[in-house]
């Protein structure tokens, strides 16, 4: 299980990654994977669509694979909607490619 959080920095949005550790039974520390200049951007949903999808595309790229059907348990600022836009997005440029 993930959850993804957004900040605003000085200049960059910043979104950070949390993982729940099935062992211990708690959330481990966040991490900072992504940032984008704010600058822009309209809004926190521009910067998250920007950072999920370049977090999803990298993670397709690292493994040289697709991550496959997931399960969205709470969503935040987007809705499932813009969730599947970002996903599909990301994964129908990967199948173009």
């Amino acid at each position: 299980m993930e959850s993804y959080d957004l900040q605003r920095g000085r200049t960059h949005w910043i979104f950070w990654l949390k993982r729940y550790d099935h062992i211990w039974g708690k959330w481990e520390k966040p991490i900072a994977i992504a940032r984008c200049p704010w600058k822009g951007l309209g809004f926190d949903k521009d910067a998250v669509m920007i950072l999920l999808g370049a977090v999803l595309a990298e993670g397709i790229r690292h493994f040289d694979s697709d991550p496959g059907p997931f399960d969205i348990n709470d969503t935040g600022v987007l809705s499932v909607r813009e969730l599947d836009a970002v996903a599909n997005a990301v994964w129908g440029a990967r199948q173009d490619s």
